[in-house]
């Protein structure tokens, strides 16, 4: 039982994933008519459809959310005073893959939601700074990446062309011509008559 217990929580996950997968999908469109003629879109019971399962989703989501967190805070004290404990887990998790959003929706709205529907405006105010906090740390991320993005462009191994070599500078001490350009790329260097679009020399760079 100890080692089915895991089992089970990354079944439940992939499970989760898998319907909210399928349940975000827009319903298949059809051409339709209508009270106003035909449209192409959705049917009536498919919209009504999708929005029951984004509940029963959504449901899910909050019951395996609140078994985690009792998971991580709650389970060290409890699995001490209850005998059996894992295999009340393992029921308990069978019970929420089987019914799935049936089991889910009546775990919410006679038990979390009532819990939780005194601090509604404290829980609110929390999301909405976490939010604001999480902004700002993103735009901080960005700032130094703005700054090193045209070094990255220049200096990158994967850049398409690295280095121009204007004319009259020497590479490997060989002197190009006026008309003469070279052009740097991925370690080869290639250089070019002016006017031409077919390298006239390639080489290595060691």
């Amino acid at each position: 039982m100890p080692l089915f217990s895991p089992l089970l929580r990354l079944f439940m996950v992939f499970l989760n994933i898998y319907d909210t997968f399928k349940t975000l999908k827009e319903p298949p469109s059809k051409y339709r008519r209508g009270p106003e003629g035909e449209f192409y879109g959705p049917s009536a019971r498919a919209v009504v459809q999708r929005k029951r399962d984004l509940k029963g989703c959504l449901a899910v989501w909050i019951v395996w959310c609140c078994f985690t967190l009792y998971e991580r805070f709650g389970e060290p004290i409890i699995y001490l005073f209850i005998p059996f404990y894992d295999e009340f887990k393992s029921i308990a998790l069978l019970f929420l893959i089987l019914t799935r959003a049936r089991g889910a929706e009546p775990i919410f709205l006679h038990v979390i939601r009532p819990f939780i529907r005194p601090y509604n405006k404290t829980i609110d105010t929390s999301l909405e700074f976490a939010r604001m906090i999480g902004d700002m740390l993103f735009a901080l991320v960005l700032v130094p990446l703005d700054f090193l993005q045209p070094w990255v462009r220049a200096y990158a191994p994967w850049s398409s062309v690295q280095h121009v070599v204007e004319p009259h500078h020497e590479v490997r001490g060989q002197e190009m011509t006026k008309s003469d350009y070279t052009v740097r790329q991925n370690g080869r260097v290639q250089s070019y008559v002016k006017g031409e679009l077919s390298p006239r020399v390639s080489r290595f760079i060691l």
